[in-house]
């Protein structure tokens, strides 16, 4: 019993840091935290990139821009929208799909369309998925920006690289004919001096060397679910996580 009460209070803490931590990220971009993630709720937006790897992963850099993720499907985007025009301006930017080097969603065919907005030297990045909001975190360039921050959870696809600061490329998506893309080489550089290590196979490293291909979670030869056991999800505001409609997705394809 003394034990359960520990854990309980442990796990307390635990939850109430992660949740300063968000506040203070989001603060970054002078929103307003507790309002923001209502906001978020009531539109199923996730934040990504940058601004949900600082939270896994405190280290001395503060995200240029807000990342965020919702889906083009029902009303959630106009929701959105509504709750962000009363400070920021929008401007639509193009995919430019096909092309591995025009912006950071590029070759996502998950991904409907880019709008950025504004508010002073403030930037918000939407992404309006497709279908579901975390379904094109999969198709991502890194594991290390396969993460997420949703109104009541945190997500991680990869936890036991992310948090460890190894990073796998995700060749379909930044390896072109030629090699690298151009985007490809900003995203390696840019983690690289955040240091996190990268590698194109899981035996790059050596605490992975005798994994079992297609079968260790960390492999990116093995299919992947958001319910599997590899992955994290971290609740911070007491609720039920939702997990999505079981996403499944295979790095190397």
């Amino acid at each position: 019993m003394a034990l359960g009460s520990a854990s309980r209070s442990l796990h307390q803490i635990v939850q109430n840091h992660v949740k300063e931590r968000i506040h203070a990220a989001i603060a970054i971009h002078e929103l307003n935290p507790p309002e923001f993630l209502a906001l978020m709720h009531e539109s199923s937006t996730i934040i990504t990139g940058s601004t949900a790897l600082l939270v896994l992963n405190a280290r001395q850099f503060i995200p240029r821009d807000l990342d965020l993720s919702v889906s083009c499907q029902g009303n959630d985007l106009e929701i959105l929208l509504d709750g962000l025009r009363r400070d920021f301006k929008m401007v639509r930017v193009p995919t430019n799909k096909g092309s591995g080097n025009d912006g950071p969603y590029a070759t996502l065919g998950e991904v409907h369309e880019i709008i950025t907005m504004e508010h002073d030297e403030h930037k918000i990045h939407i992404m309006v998925s497709v279908k579901g909001a975390l379904r094109p975190l999969f198709s991502f360039h890194l594991t290390v920006v396969m993460n997420c921050i949703t109104s009541s959870s945190v997500f991680c696809a990869y936890p036991n690289l992310t948090l460890n600061f190894r990073n796998l490329v995700n060749e379909s998506e930044i390896v072109g004919p030629s090699g690298l893309t151009v985007r490809g080489k900003e995203c390696l550089i840019k983690y690289a001096k955040r240091g996190y290590e990268f590698g194109y196979r899981l035996h790059s490293w050596p605490e992975f060397s005798s994994h079992t291909c297609g079968s260790d979670h960390n492999c990116p030869f093995t299919f992947r679910s958001v319910n599997d056991k590899g992955v994290l999800w971290f609740d911070y505001q007491g609720r039920t996580i939702r997990k999505g409609q079981g996403h499944i997705w295979l790095l190397s394809f």
